[in-house]
Formats: structure tokens, C-alpha cells, sequence
């Protein structure tokens, strides 16, 4: 199997069993920055989120 193609049809999966984070959590996250409004994208992890 080529390893460039082993996750290509996954997305669906991905978004389906991927868990969302709680509002509260995201609220935590951003409350540290000066004008939280104005920010355009935040990388809020690091890995697949699995385990």
C-alpha cells in the first residue's frame, strides 16, 4: 500500500469520531490573549488527538 494514500479516505471517519472541544475549554484558551475577537486561526494541538 502506498503510505501517501492510507489516509486520504478518512475524512469522514475523522469527522465523525474525532471529539469536539467544550466551549469552556476553548473559552480557557483564548482568555489569555489581548483582543481574542481579532484572531483569525489557532493551533490548539499537536498530534491525531488519539490516546
Amino acid at each position: 500500500m502506498n503510505p501517501l494514500n492510507r489516509f486520504s479516505d478518512r475524512a469522514e471517519d475523522y469527522a465523525q469520531y474525532r471529539p469536539n472541544y467544550p466551549k469552556e475549554a476553548i473559552a480557557v484558551m483564548i482568555s489569555g490573549f489581548e483582543n481574542p475577537s481579532e484572531l483569525l486561526a489557532a493551533d490548539v494541538g499537536a498530534g491525531t488527538g488519539i490516546g
